[in-house]
């Protein structure tokens, strides 16, 4: 059952002959650049680290896009923002790159930046609505505990404005489509994630965790502790207020996910670290 993918001169089937305990999505996610690779004869990493790359570069294309037509950048604070945005995506990520938690991180930019609009008491345009939902929907679908960060940026927003119409907003119910059209292909697609690969992740992978005071001494939770920190001494309580607020309540949520899964493996800390740090250089060029 499912779609069947050819990588093998034999076709073969995922969760029947290829073996492997995670979502489809986490197998699908690079099959684009091994089609690109075999099409153009450049080596598959090159053209997965050259997509990710590219999509970087239109992720914060788009975030910058809803800001400027939002007012919420000058045309001349957009390049300084973008620089700052390409930092975290590409260059914080270093041996984590093109690892899923960047690949999401990069899909969900758009989807902080119609949240920064909403909670300043914007309306961002139609088009940006639906780029930020399918987003914020391929992050949940890549990793669903990313729904932490989603949750937290939209109360964030919501509390900003005193209004919890922005919980509801549009972009929310489509990534919300998108998790529940995803959990159905696979039960549909794929029924021997659940049967076969689900029950071994379940038993034997989540109650895996590092002792708790072994976990906490990863540089992870210190760094992003004294990033808030600073944050915290060079803004006080306007921390709070958008736009650093609520991306400081997106890299809350991906710290619930990272000290709920409690691995302390450096890749899973990136989302929350990348954001903090992205508050902490709003923070510093606010003040200068």
């Amino acid at each position: 059952t499912g779609v069947q993918t050819c990588a093998l001169p034999i076709c073969q089937r995922l969760y029947v002959d290829i073996v492997d305990v995670n979502p489809p999505a986490s197998m699908f996610l690079y099959v684009v650049p091994v089609l690109v690779a075999r099409l153009s004869g450049l080596s598959p990493e090159f053209t997965c680290d050259a997509l990710v790359l590219l999509s970087a570069g239109l992720s914060i294309w788009l975030a910058a896009r809803i800001l400027l037509d939002a007012k919420l950048l000058a045309p001349g604070q957009a390049w300084p923002v973008a620089a700052l945005a390409a930092i975290a995506l590409m260059i914080i990520p270093a041996w984590s790159f093109a690892e899923r938690e960047q690949i999401a991180l990069i899909a969900f930019l758009p989807a902080l930046a119609v949240s920064v609009v909403r909670a300043k008491g914007g309306t961002p345009n139609w088009p940006m609505v639906v780029v930020a939902g399918l987003g914020a929907g391929i992050t949940v679908i890549i990793k669903p505990q990313f729904a932490t960060a989603q949750l937290c940026m939209v109360v964030a927003s919501a509390l900003c404005v005193r209004s919890w119409r922005v919980v509801f907003a549009v972009e929310n119910w489509i990534a919300a489509g998108m998790l529940a059209a995803y959990a159905v292909l696979i039960l549909l697609a794929y029924p021997r994630f659940f049967t076969d690969a689900l029950p071994p992740v379940i038993a034997a992978y989540i109650p895996i965790k590092e002792e708790f005071f072994s976990f906490l001494m990863h540089a992870a939770l210190p760094l992003w502790a004294a990033i808030l920190l600073l944050i915290r001494r060079l803004k006080g309580r306007a921390m709070f207020a958008p736009p650093i607020g609520v991306v400081l309540a997106a890299s809350v949520g991906f710290c619930v996910s990272y000290v709920v899964q409690q691995k302390g493996w450096p890749y899973q800390s990136y989302p929350m670290l990348a954001l903090a740090l992205l508050a902490l250089a709003l923070a510093v060029v606010d003040r200068d």
